[in-house]
């Protein structure tokens, strides 16, 4: 949706130039990992794909603003880091299915509420043994922070209600003034 693009582009047009960090959740997961190309879903300006692509993953990272695409490659250049970068609207389902052609042992989303639809997707986007991790604020975010409601999961949201995918892994959890809820889900077939 292009107001979505122009606000995303607008508030990544207004951040300081500082690389962002990337969220505990995938540096707890990463020593157990399928090894391989992974695709960092609405990266924003790359916390995910930069930190995977300095574990010297094939990284693709795919967002709707093109401000933060541009961001993302910026870092990636100062670093001499290989990022692929994907301007895709999530919600226009057939520009993900032209933009993702291909197969990926690993697929990450932070900070984003995606789907059902979206989740089975990008599952669908595994390669055989590949995982989907997702660590996004819950209704307790909501509750202490007033960030959206419509932006939060409810508890266990997903935990066993994707196709094709096995959850392997599920948390609540508290990281500073952030409530998270973690997600790992595996290929099935």
């Amino acid at each position: 949706m292009e107001a979505d693009r122009v606000r995303w582009d607008k508030r990544f047009d207004e951040r300081p130039l500082t690389q962002p960090s990337v969220p505990a959740f995938f540096v707890e997961q990463s020593v157990s990992l399928p090894w391989g190309r992974a695709l960092d879903v609405a990266s924003g300006d790359g916390a995910v794909a930069l930190w995977f692509a300095r574990q010297g993953y094939d990284v693709t990272a795919m967002d709707i603003s093109s401000v933060a695409l541009s961001r993302l490659q910026g870092f990636a250049d100062q670093e001499k880091l290989l990022i692929n970068c994907k301007n895709i609207d999530l919600d226009d389902r057939s520009a993900l299915e032209t933009g993702l052609t291909e197969t990926y042992e690993l697929i990450c989303l932070a900070h984003f509420k995606p789907s059902q639809e979206l989740l089975e997707f990008l599952g669908s986007c595994l390669a055989p043994g590949g995982q989907l991790l997702l660590s996004t604020f819950n209704l307790q975010h909501h509750q202490h922070n007033g960030f959206s409601k419509r932006f939060c999961l409810t508890p266990g949201e997903f935990q066993s209600s994707v196709d094709g995918l096995h959850c392997v892994h599920y948390q609540s959890v508290r990281r500073g003034d952030s409530f998270m809820d973690d997600y790992r889900w595996q290929c099935s077939s």
